[in-house]
């Protein structure tokens, strides 16, 4: 199993994928050899019975591209290909509204924190994103952030609300972080558990019982941007999906009416949500 682990991880890491993608595709293989510890022998019936023990149709689906690379990678197998995925249509994250999003981060008195998860928002970032930017990947003269460690290790510039980029800074001349930009208190960089802990104190401490993951930070965000008459290929864009499809998931979670979005599309052309920075109103993210 060691050797087929290794020469899977290193399949991964040629091909692209972000370090997350890798754990979690590495943890369904594990499992899987220790089902079958001889998967050249493996039957069509085998393989579909062990997705169908993932459970959803979105974990199913992600056990199926796990599979994938290793049979390919790995074995140079085509087997899996046989097998379709499962469609998936439940797509249906929880969203904080703006006024929760704003009760969120003012419930976070720590700087550092409050940074990090103004910065997954404003900007609509995967946790993996924010975890790997480093100092010199903040425009100094322009409002963009470099995200180099993407998903898909494709680098991107991300538009970055003013009044996120005056928090940074203050962030900055505090912490005076040298290389990652979000350092850890005994690592180089911060970790994606101790953002999780991060927000989960902010929601318990704002009352809202919600089942709210970092993640769906960005998901909130772009729905937002979709409520406020963005265009959705400016909102796909800025999440870096490949397909419009993917970004059109978020459609139907807006809650307001057309006539409202082409309104507020006219009125929308300057950053809405994030009013000008002041120390005063340094907590205040939703005008």
């Amino acid at each position: 199993m060691e050797n087929y682990i290794s020469e899977y991880k290193n399949y991964l890491l040629i091909t692209g994928k972000a370090e997350t993608t890798v754990k979690q595709y590495t943890s369904i293989i594990v499992r899987f050899l220790e089902e079958y510890p001889k998967p050249k022998s493996i039957t069509k019936p085998q393989l579909i019975q062990f997705m169908l023990r993932r459970g959803a149709a979105r974990t199913i689906k992600q056990a199926h591209g796990a599979l994938n690379h290793f049979f390919v990678g790995v074995l140079n197998s085509r087997a899996i290909k046989k097998i379709p995925q499962p469609k998936v249509s439940d797509f249906i994250p929880n969203i904080l509204s703006e006024i929760e999003i704003q009760q969120v981060i003012s419930n976070i008195p720590n700087l550092k924190h409050e940074a990090i998860i103004q910065l997954l928002y404003s900007c609509a970032l995967r946790i993996g994103e924010v975890i790997n930017l480093k100092v010199v990947d903040i425009g100094k003269t322009k409002n963009v952030i470099k995200i180099v460690s993407g998903k898909g290790n494709k680098t991107a510039y991300v538009p970055i609300p003013e009044a996120t980029k005056n928090l940074l800074r203050e962030y900055y001349i505090k912490y005076k972080p040298k290389m990652y930009l979000f350092e850890g208190q005994n690592a180089p960089k911060y970790s994606t558990s101790s953002i999780r802990k991060i927000l989960k104190k902010a929601l318990i401490k704002t009352n809202i019982t919600k089942n709210i993951r970092v993640h769906d930070l960005r998901h909130s965000r772009a729905t937002h941007w979709l409520e406020a008459g963005m265009d959705i290929k400016f909102v796909q864009q800025i999440l870096r999906h490949k397909k419009l499809e993917t970004t059109e998931r978020y459609l139907h979670l807006t809650t307001d009416s057309l006539e409202y979005a082409m309104v507020s599309a006219d009125n929308n052309i300057k950053e809405r949500y994030l009013i000008p920075y002041t120390t005063d109103n340094r907590k205040t993210i939703a005008a």
